[in-house]
């Protein structure tokens, strides 16, 4: 069943903005990137520009989108038509005609945007970067949006146990391409999109955090590797396993049950030093302190 976060959210989301513009004396925030353009209008879609005043909102897109555009938006956006993100004419005409000074733009947009808004601005116009404060924003989950990534971690965590229950019966000849392959199909018959390329690797190339899949056969391997994560209603999951061989007689070797217990110790760790505000290198560090006092 797909979820989505409503109108009152999106309208949420842009008096927040409205008001960091304000603290940072920005008269507009230019918005080219999907995923910042999605969190705050609620509509998705592969060419759009977001030009957000104190008093208006502004929703530019192309023929393609601009019927289901009008259709999704909430109505405090104004919707234009425009031939992409790179049109001069529209952007230039409405950021000249608000007598704009302090512009805001996001720092992470493809630098080609960056040249063409320098060309929609007058001389007493000022590009800044935005980036950072439109993370800010985003950094902290509202309850709903806390609500749609435990669904979507929970879809992930479900077509793993189905594909280890196929796992447990594969022929020995299965190779890593296959459980790819499998999870892959099982994401799309549960209606979500792969987060990023899954990986799955057998034995020596579990070592490998971009392991790449391939025609290495599941037999006479003591590890399985699979890091995997989805996408659903925009939210993303992602969780990587490590499985260990059951040879009839509990782990396969004393060292990797060893460092199967540092780990587990590390993470439990650094979940108890979890605390709103703290820095994620702080995490990061009691983790690898632990890992490391105990020859890793």
């Amino acid at each position: 069943m797909t979820q989505q976060l409503s109108h009152d959210v999106a309208g949420e989301r842009v008096r927040k903005l409205r008001r960091r513009m304000e603290s940072e004396k920005l008269d507009a925030v230019v918005i080219a990137t999907r995923s910042n353009a999605y969190y705050l209008s609620q509509f998705d879609c592969s060419n759009s520009l977001l030009i957000i005043t104190h008093e208006e909102q502004y929703f530019l897109t192309d023929f393609r989108y601009i019927e289901a555009a009008g259709q999704s938006l909430p109505q405090a956006w104004k919707l234009r038509r425009t031939a992409s993100v790179h049109d001069r004419k529209e952007t230039k005409g409405l950021l000249q005609s608000h007598k704009l000074k302090r512009i805001g733009f996001e720092g992470q947009a493809p630098h080609v945007f960056y040249l063409k808004l320098i060309e929609c601005l007058n001389t007493s116009q000022e590009l800044v970067d935005v980036g950072t404060l439109l993370t800010s924003l985003r950094a902290v989950k509202s309850d709903e949006e806390i609500a749609l990534i435990a669904t979507s971690q929970a879809t992930n965590e479900q077509i793993l146990t189905d594909c280890l229950d196929a796992l447990a019966t594969a022929p020995d000849n299965t190779i890593e391409r296959e459980i790819q392959t499998k999870l892959r199909i099982a994401m799309l018959e549960r209606g979500v999109d792969e987060a990023f390329p899954t990986i799955v690797a057998f034995g020596a190339t579990s070592s490998l955090p971009h392991a790449v899949a391939g025609s290495r056969p599941l037999l006479g391997q003591p590890v399985i590797l699979i890091d995997m994560g989805v996408r659903r209603n925009h939210y993303c999951s992602d969780m990587t396993r490590t499985f260990l061989i059951d040879s009839g007689c509990g782990f396969p070797c004393r060292k990797l049950e060893d460092a199967y217990h540092v780990v587990l110790e590390a993470q439990e760790a650094a979940l108890r030093s979890l605390r709103p505000g703290i820095d994620a290198r702080e995490i990061d560090r009691i983790a690898r302190e632990m890992i490391s006092k105990a020859g890793y």
